[in-house]
């Protein structure tokens, strides 16, 4: 039986590669997830370790008609379906990419580099693969892989302590025709 349980989940680390970033001579799409070789493919788009994690499944209500016993007329019940999932996190630390969003900026920000920040008209959003990844002695115990938005939610206030950045991520997965992948080796 699987038991899956929290503590995979905190301190798992998750891992963005954006659209048409450039991973091994080849641009992030949909159709193009990188593998692990090197790992660098990954770890080097790490977004910092979860703290806190909420997966909310997205439904619709449809109406489903079914014969009265009587065999008169029928009832109307409404139907839950699954459209989707939202998975948001909260940070130990900042990345690149955070503080890129955090600045209201898509530019990736490079050390030296002048970029434009603040920037108006401009939706601060992601569309690639995200990874969540927990390890327990050496061994992967949860390893989730999808298409996705992601968002940055909450901004903290920079202050004497360390605020957490919150993540969202919308998950596409097949919707768009993404590869979309769990690995869960909970035991």
């Amino acid at each position: 039986m699987l038991t899956l349980k929290e503590e995979l989940l905190i301190g798992a680390f998750v891992m963005f590669l954006e659209n048409a970033e450039t991973i091994d001579g080849a641009p992030v799409a949909i159709d193009s997830l990188p593998d692990d070789v090197p790992t660098t493919n990954w770890t080097d788009w790490e977004l910092g370790a979860v703290e806190r994690v909420k997966i909310t499944p997205v439904t619709k209500s449809f109406p489903q008609s079914k014969p009265r016993r009587n065999g008169q007329g029928y009832n109307s019940e409404p139907k839950l379906v699954t459209t989707g999932h939202i998975i948001e996190m909260t940070l130990d630390s900042y990345s690149e990419f955070v503080h890129r969003l955090m600045l209201g900026s898509l530019t990736k920000i490079v050390d030296g580099v002048a970029f434009t920040g603040f920037q108006k008209g401009i939706e601060l959003k992601a569309t690639g693969w995200m990874r969540l990844e927990a390890k327990a002695d050496g061994i992967t115990k949860i390893n989730i892989i999808d298409w996705a938005d992601l968002r940055l939610t909450t901004v903290p206030e920079w202050k004497e302590e360390f605020g957490k950045p919150v993540l969202q991520f919308t998950i596409l997965g097949d919707d768009d025709g993404g590869l979309s992948t769990a690995v869960v080796n909970a035991a």
